[in-house]
């Protein structure tokens, strides 16, 4: 079991507008177990002074495209399939980097991103995706060209 035990924090706890200072968080396994204005006791955990910083849960993002590197989905499509996955772990790892510990992807992620994600191959918050676009005729994940009449 992994435990880390976070000192000295300003804890932000997404449900009160104060915010208190030299809070100590105790997280083990991935779950938050302690939160306490005084020290918490372990002998297990590995200790980080956080200085003074705020402590808060991570945000979640639902609403991302993984692949989607260009407003034009054209040049996303013929940019091709290695392209795409090298955008999305840059990406991702940004998301991770400003706090996002959950992406809900809404169109165009798939079961290879998610695996590279659970393997651990990349880094990443959470990520649920909801496989192809469903778009109404004309709306804007509807990739028909204007002189094409149905999709083949």
């Amino acid at each position: 079991m992994t435990a880390v035990l976070f000192e000295n924090a300003r804890v932000f706890d997404g449900f009160n507008e104060s915010c208190p200072e030299g809070m100590s968080v105790l997280v083990e396994s991935g779950l938050i177990r302690e939160v306490s204005d005084k020290p918490i006791k372990t002998s297990t955990a590995t200790v980080i002074d956080v200085g003074g910083r705020t402590l808060m849960p991570g945000l979640i993002d639902a609403h991302t495209h993984a692949y989607f590197s260009d407003v034009n989905w054209q040049k996303v499509d013929h940019a091709g399939e290695a392209y795409r996955a090298a955008h999305a772990v840059r990406m991702l790892g940004f998301a991770l980097d400003c706090g996002f510990t959950t992406l809900r992807d809404v169109g165009g992620g798939d079961r290879g991103l998610a695996r590279a994600i659970e393997d651990r191959l990349i880094r990443a918050p959470r990520f649920f995706y909801a496989g192809k676009v469903i778009s109404m005729t004309g709306g804007h994940g509807d990739t028909r060209l204007m002189h094409e009449s149905q999709h083949t």
